[in-house]
C-alpha cells in the first residue's frame, strides 16, 4: 500500500496559497488525517468539516510569514512532512522594465447552476477551462470564478490542484471564486433591491455564500491576502428590480472593504445589456477612498470564450508572483479593443502610485496597438478625478503630454477613446489627500413633496412626474437634455436633490424583445443642481455625472436656502457613450427629491 504527500518540499512567495494533498492507492478521502504546523508561517485550511463533499486527505496552505517551517501530516499512525521554504515577495516597482499581458479576471469552469448538477458533473472541469483558455491563444492570466451558490470544496479545492499542474509558461492561473452577498433590502419607495452583489475573490483560502457583509468578511478573514473584485457593478433589473451595487457610500466606511477590494469590472468591450454602466462605478468606488482598479472580463461559462475586451496587467515578467504583485499595487488597465498598450506617468509616479503632495500634475502618456484590430488607435485622451469629472480632454496621435493644476483632486485617472467609441481606462495614481467621509448621506432626511411643482423649462411641459414619489411612474422627456424647475412652495434648507433612475425589469423587458441596452441609453449623465429662494438668480451647489443607476443616488453638497431648485441634464448615458447608434436619446427620469 502506497501513502505519501503530493510534495515534500515547497518553495514559494509570501501571501501564495497552495494545496497540499496526501495521496494513496486507495480512498483516504474520509480517513482521520491531522494536518499541523510547527509554526504561524502558515495557515492550513482542511476540509474535514464541510458541509457537503468533506474531505480529510487535502488543505490548501496560505504563506503568511517569511521564513522555514514545515506542515505534518499524521494518518494511521504515521507522520509525513513537507519542508516550507516562504520568501518575501518581490515588488515591482517603476524602474523596472514593464510588459503588459491580456489577461480574463473572470471565467467560470462549468456551465452548470443548478447545485446537484454542478456537483456531479463529469465535464467542464478547472483543468478543462484552463486548457481552453490557454487554447484560446487570447489571454495569458485568468482567475477561475465559479459562483459560491453552486461551488462545493472539493471542486474548489481542484482548482488549486490543476492550476499547479498548469505550467506559467503557458497560461498563469488564479484560482477563485465568485463569492456571493446577497442582502435584499426594500428603499424608502419600496421597491427591492440587491444592495450587495458578486465579488469576484482571488488568492483566497475560502469563499463565500453569504447574507451579510460581515459574514462574508467572517469566511475570508482567515485569507489576508485575497484580492477581490466588483463584479458586473451595474446590472440593472436582474433578479430584484434595481442592480448590485454594493450601497458604496455605506459599506466603504467598513475597513475590510477596503482592505480586499481592488477591481471593479467595466465591461466585456462590447456594449450589449447594460454593461455600459459599469465604469461609472469605478469613480464612485474611488470617490469613497478605495484602492480600486478597472478590469475587463467575459464572465464565460464553461469552456473560455474570448471577448474582445481585456485587462492588461503590468508587469516586469509573466509568472504567477509578479502578477499578483500587479493586482494588489494596481498596475492593471482595463481596454475594450483588447488592443491598446498604455503607458502612463504622473509627475514620474506610474499607475498604482500615491504622487507626494503637490498642486501640479505632469502628465505623460503613450499608446500603441498590439493586436490587429482595426481603429484601435485612440484618438483622444481625458484625464478623469474626483466625482467622475473630466478635467480635460486633448487629441491623441500616440503620446501627450500636458500639465493640469488642482489644490484638491485626490485622484487621476486617463480614459483613451478610439474612432468607434472603445475606451481604455487606466489606473488611478493617487495625490496623497483625504477623501470625503460620506457618512453624514444616512443622515440626510427628505423633504415633503405634497404641493410641490415641476416643469421642463427647455420644452416648457409639465414634470411632475419626476415629484410623485413612485419611480415606476417615469418622466420622459423631449429632448436629449433637461431642465427641471422644482418648486417647493416656501424657502428650505436643503442640503441634496435624490436621483432614481427609472426601474429596470429586466424579463418584462426580455419577454417584449427590448434591448436593455436601448433602456439604459436613456438614464440621465451628466447633470448641475442649481439653487434659488427668488426662483430668478440661481447658483449652482453641484455639478457632475450619475453614477447609481439601480436605485437612488443622494447628490449631496453643503447646505443651502432654497425655494426652487433647478436639475439640469446635460447629458444621457447614451450620448455619454458616444456611440453612434445611441445619439438622439431622450432623456427619462424616475424620480428627483430633495434632502434637508
Amino acid at each position: 500500500m502506497s501513502i505519501y504527500l503530493s510534495k515534500t518540499e515547497i518553495t514559494s512567495y509570501c501571501g501564495n496559497v497552495v494545496p497540499l494533498k496526501l495521496i494513496a492507492d486507495h480512498d483516504i478521502s474520509c480517513d482521520s488525517i491531522k494536518w499541523q504546523s510547527d509554526s504561524d508561517h502558515i495557515k492550513i485550511r482542511d476540509f474535514s468539516k464541510s458541509k457537503d463533499y468533506a474531505f480529510n486527505n487535502g488543505v490548501l496552505l496560505t504563506l503568511s510569514k517569511e521564513g522555514c517551517t514545515k506542515v505534518i501530516c499524521e494518518h494511521d499512525g504515521k507522520k509525513y512532512e513537507c519542508k516550507v521554504s516562504i520568501s518575501k515577495r518581490r515588488h515591482a516597482t517603476r524602474d523596472d522594465k514593464m510588459n503588459v499581458y491580456p489577461a480574463d479576471l473572470h471565467i467560470h469552469t462549468s456551465k452548470e447552476h443548478k447545485r446537484d448538477i454542478f456537483a456531479a458533473r463529469e465535464v467542464d472541469f478547472p483543468s478543462d477551462c484552463i486548457a481552453s483558455a490557454k487554447d484560446s491563444g487570447a489571454i495569458e492570466c485568468s482567475v477561475l470564478t465559479d459562483h459560491a451558490c453552486t461551488l462545493n470544496d472539493r471542486d474548489f479545492f481542484r482548482g488549486f490542484t490543476d492550476e499547479e499542474e498548469t505550467p506559467h509558461s503557458g497560461l498563469v492561473v488564479f484560482p477563485g471564486a465568485e463569492s456571493e452577498i446577497t442582502v435584499i433590502e426594500k428603499d424608502r419607495f419600496g421597491l427591492s433591491h440587491k444592495n450587495s452583489g458578486e465579488s469576484v475573490t482571488i488568492n483566497a483560502s475560502n469563499y463565500s455564500n453569504a447574507h451579510s457583509w460581515d459574514e462574508h468578511f467572517a469566511n475570508m478573514a482567515d485569507s489576508e491576502f485575497v484580492v477581490a473584485g466588483l463584479a458586473h457593478p451595474c446590472v440593472v433589473g436582474w433578479d430584484k428590480n434595481g442592480i448590485w451595487n454594493y450601497s458604496l457610500y455605506k459599506n466603504s466606511q467598513n475597513p475590510e472593504f477596503k482592505r480586499i477590494m481592488r477591481l471593479t469590472e467595466t465591461g466585456r468591450g462590447d456594449y450589449s445589456q447594460s454593461s455600459m454602466l459599469y465604469h461609472y462605478v469605478y469613480s464612485q468606488a474611488l470617490d469613497c477612498g478605495l484602492k480600486i482598479s478597472p478590469c475587463s472580463t467575459s464572465d464565460s461559462h464553461g469552456s473560455y470564450e474570448p471577448v474582445i475586451g481585456k485587462t492588461f496587467i503590468v508587469s516586469p515578467e509573466k509568472s504567477k508572483e509578479m502578477f499578483y504583485d500587479a493586482l494588489v499595487s494596481n498596475r492593471i488597465y482595463a481596454c475594450d479593443s483588447g488592443a491598446v498598450e498604455l503607458k502612463m506617468s504622473v509627475n514620474g509616479c506610474i499607475m498604482g502610485e500615491t504622487m507626494p503632495l503637490t498642486d501640479t500634475y505632469k502628465f505623460h502618456i503613450e499608446a500603441s496597438v498590439i493586436k490587429n484590430v482595426e481603429n484601435a488607435m485612440p484618438v483622444k485622451c481625458t484625464v478623469v478625478s474626483d466625482y467622475g469629472k473630466k478635467l480635460l480632454t486633448v487629441p491623441f496621435d500616440g503620446s501627450a503630454d500636458f500639465e493640469i493644476k488642482s489644490d484638491s483632486a485626490r485622484y487621476f485617472y486617463v480614459l483613451l477613446t478610439d474612432s468607434e467609441a472603445r475606451k481604455t481606462w487606466s489606473s488611478p495614481v493617487w495625490t496623497g489627500r483625504e477623501f470625503d467621509d460620506f457618512s453624514h448621506i444616512e443622515k440626510l432626511k427628505p423633504i415633503d413633496k405634497n404641493d410641490w411643482t415641476a416643469f421642463d423649462e427647455i420644452t416648457s411641459s409639465d414634470a411632475s412626474a419626476v415629484i410623485n414619489d413612485n419611480p415606476k411612474d417615469v418622466w420622459g422627456g423631449k429632448a436629449e437634455t433637461a431642465s427641471i424647475i422644482i418648486d417647493m412652495k416656501e424657502e428650505k434648507q436643503i442640503a441634496a436633490v435624490g436621483h432614481y433612475a427609472p426601474p429596470v425589469f429586466r424579463f418584462e423587458l426580455m419577454e417584449a424583445d427590448i434591448p436593455i441596452e436601448s433602456v439604459v441609453t436613456e438614464f440621465a449623465c451628466e447633470y448641475k443642481i442649481s439653487t434659488s429662494c427668488d426662483g430668478k438668480e440661481y447658483e449652482e451647489a453641484k455639478s457632475g455625472y450619475i453614477r447609481a443607476f439601480g436605485g437612488e443616488d443622494v447628490l449631496a453638497f453643503e447646505p443651502k436656502a432654497a425655494r426652487y431648485v433647478r436639475f439640469e441634464v446635460l447629458s444621457t448615458v447614451g450620448a455619454d457613450s458616444e456611440r453612434k447608434e445611441f445619439e438622439g436619446k431622450k432623456v427619462k427620469i424616475g424620480e428627483l427629491s430633495i434632502f434637508e
